[in-house]
């Protein structure tokens, strides 16, 4: 005969790590960051500004892949030109060198 001992209801779970699942895709919310005097999350993208005798165009589309402690992100940024034929880059916050 075996016996089976009674569980002593529930344990406390450690929540401070939990991931929420939205349509099916884990949703991991990031640190928040200063950049330029604002706090913004790790991995914001940041488009270019540029003064008012210049307006920007989208040159191309592309995605920057980053090594991370939170796995490989695919970070889609975006290449624009300038009336001035200058180009420009989005900037990752974060990442050194990520507007290259």
């Amino acid at each position: 005969m075996q016996i089976f001992k009674k569980g002593k209801g529930n344990k406390a779970i450690d929540k401070t790590n939990a991931k929420r699942i939205e349509n099916g895709k884990i949703i991991l919310d990031l640190p928040l960051v200063p950049f330029n005097g604002k706090i913004v999350p790790l991995f914001q993208v940041i488009s270019p500004t540029v003064g008012p005798e210049e307006s920007l165009k989208v040159n191309d589309n592309y995605c920057r892949h980053i090594l991370s402690s939170y796995g490989v992100l695919q970070i889609p940024v975006v290449y624009w030109k300038s009336s001035l034929k200058k180009i420009y880059s989005d900037t990752i916050v974060g990442v050194t060198g990520s507007n290259n």
